[in-house]
């Protein structure tokens, strides 16, 4: 047998040629081949999304690969439209699935889609639009869902459509063409063949009468949409098992992936990526975006103390000597960015926190983030990367900030950016350079001082 993680490899890579969008997305995805499915799924856990493979159904069941590409790719669109984190309790599973793969499935090829998958023409009975919305999809489904759908016997099975479902241990009637039967009742299902049993006749209102066991069952004829559905149900083979809502750091994590994938793709290959996920990569940036014009800002806030230094460039020749390297004048400014992290800063906060705090340092500021609740708990510079968790949690105090500058005048701040709600004790000791209060939309600035305060919205 081939070994299965060169045969993933081999296929991302192939996708790579094509589609290079998807095959980045893919590859920053963690793979596990497990049983824990018996084809290819996605599981949501706090950092995001994981691929689960079976390797002899990847290997042996699906050969071609055209459909181990399809396959592929068709969970990449999962995660790239984030269904897998968007199923609630609230939800019927199985409907919404449906909804998922209808979606994903119209950017797949349909000749490389392995038997089973769920697509517009497998539905085509219920005249659904392309290029739909998942949530219009699902409304659509649900309009025509009945529990006996899901459902594999033990109890009443009553429906509407073609075919007869059966049921067990329970009788259900209806009206329809021909009988449905079950062992120890009959379960009604609702089409044109008739089911068999045992132990006992039943009777009904049909042309043609089964048999039933210890009762009767009649059946109720579905319209065909409603058994197109109940077919689908029956017979979709995708795995969605380990799927739920996601909590905000996991959306995030998600979100993450849809930016670091499209920064990956060739700007030439853009025109690859469907318009509706290039869309959905916009807004997720246009709500990242720091609502603070840091680079006004920054130029104002220290236009007093900015520092300067002297670098080598070869773009430039040295004036005195006509030979390159030269040399060029770089301001900077270093910044010291305090975070509130305390029990009353919520995930939402803090992610509006670190989108300003990106802000600041893309425009040229040497950030040194230090994360306090009524305490100092970290002190770091910042690279350009959000850390997967702050510590805090507790009660809010400012006044640690103000001495931690105060013991390490060595360090020579430029000016303190606090982020935070504002709800603490006004702060007693006043800091060693520029102090701006940013505060949170349901923030209070009316226990700041010794600066400026800008309120976000």
């Amino acid at each position: 047998m081939p070994d299965i993680y060169e045969s993933i490899s081999r296929t991302i890579i192939g996708l790579l040629i094509e589609e290079p969008f998807f095959a980045h997305l893919l590859g920053s995805i963690p793979r596990e081949v497990s049983d824990r499915t018996e084809t290819v799924g996605l599981e949501l856990n706090s950092f995001g999304p994981r691929l689960l493979i079976n390797e002899e159904y990847f290997l042996k069941t699906i050969r071609s690969e055209k459909q181990r590409s399809a396959l592929i790719k068709h969970e990449a669109l999962h995660v790239a439209f984030s269904h897998c984190c968007r199923r609630s309790d609230k939800h019927i599973k199985e409907v919404f699935d449906i909804a998922a793969d209808l979606v994903v499935n119209q950017f797949v090829r349909e000749s490389s889609l392995p038997e089973g998958s769920i697509t517009l023409d497998s539905l085509a009975a219920l005249k659904l639009k392309p290029n739909d919305t998942l949530e219009n999809y699902y409304a659509a489904l649900l309009a025509l869902y009945s529990p006996d759908m899901s459902s594999g016997g033990q109890g009443d099975g009553t429906g509407d459509g073609e075919e007869q479902g059966e049921g067990g241990q329970g009788a259900g009637t209806g009206d329809g063409d021909d009988q449905g039967a079950g062992d120890q009742g009959a379960g009604t299902g609702d089409g044109d063949e008739q089911g068999e049993g045992d132990q006992g006749a039943g009777t009904g209102d049909g042309d043609d009468q089964g048999a039933g066991g210890q009762g009767g069952g009649k059946k109720i004829k579905e319209s065909a949409s409603a058994a197109a559905l109940r077919k689908a149900i029956q017979q979709r083979n995708g795995d969605h098992q380990h799927w739920g809502a996601a909590d905000t750091a996991t959306t995030y994590a998600v979100e993450n992936l849809l930016i670091r994938a499209r920064d990956r793709t060739p700007v030439k290959d853009w025109g690859s990526i469907p318009g509706m996920i290039a869309d959905l990569i916009a807004m997720i940036l246009t709500q990242r975006k720091p609502q603070v014009d840091w680079r006004r800002r920054l130029r104002l806030f220290g236009a007093s103390s900015r520092r300067t230094r002297v670098v080598h460039t070869i773009k430039r020749v040295s004036k005195r000597y006509g030979t390159r390297p030269g040399i060029k004048i770089k301001r900077f400014q270093k910044i010291l960015v305090a975070l509130d992290t305390s029990g009353s800063i919520d995930t939402e906060a803090l992610e509006l926190f670190f989108s300003e705090v990106h802000g600041m340092w893309r425009n040229g500021a040497d950030v040194t983030v230090i994360e306090c609740d009524c305490e100092v708990q970290r002190v770091y510079p910042y690279r350009g990367k959000t850390p997967d968790a702050v510590g805090g949690g507790g009660g809010t105090a400012f006044d640690p900030v103000m001495q931690y500058v105060r013991d390490n005048r060595q360090l020579q701040f430029d000016g303190i950016v606090y982020l935070t709600d504002g709800y603490a004790e006004t702060p007693t000791i006043s800091p060693t350079c520029r102090l701006l209060w940013v505060v949170t939309p349901d923030g209070t600035t009316e226990y700041l001082a010794f600066g400026a305060n800008i309120q976000l919205t």
